[in-house]
């Protein structure tokens, strides 16, 4: 729900860093409040909105490269960052895992998850206004031209 609400409403507005960033808010919020709870549907529950953030903000993301690059470099960057997206995918459970054992516990995990995002919001917050990344076209219809 929140991918195709969120992406909508960014194009609607023609709108680009916020719909990026508030999301990330959301997903790093719920990601660290879930470490304030031992009631598991309460961790449950603030890890439901930071899964509503995460997904609101995948649509509106991969607009980015597009409006940045285009041809092949748009290719390679898409690829650059899927590559990076899978690295990630791949170390996140260790770097969570080797955490839990030096402290004890999965907060310091979820809190370093937790940064990430808002690292990756202030990035997003530090670009400069770009019309490009912030106008999606309408599309239009062919011309027709006669003889």
């Amino acid at each position: 729900m929140s991918i195709v609400a969120w992406s909508r409403r960014s194009d609607r507005k023609m709108e680009r860093r916020f719909h990026l960033a508030f999301p990330l808010f959301v997903a790093s919020a719920g990601i660290a409040v879930s470490t304030l709870f031992d009631d598991p549907t309460l961790k449950m529950a603030s890890l439901a909105v930071a899964g509503f953030g995460i997904f609101g903000a995948l649509p509106v993301f991969w607009t980015f490269p597009a409006a940045f690059l285009s041809g092949p470099a748009a290719a390679g960057g898409i690829a650059l960052i899927n590559s990076i997206g899978n690295l990630a995918g791949f170390t996140g459970p260790f770097a969570v895992g080797r955490i839990k054992d030096l402290t004890g516990s999965y907060s310091g995990g979820l809190l370093t998850l937790s940064a990430a995002g808002l690292v990756a919001m202030t990035i997003v917050l530090a670009f400069p206004h770009q019309h490009l990344v912030e106008h999606v076209p309408e599309p239009r219809a062919p011309e027709i031209t006669r003889s």
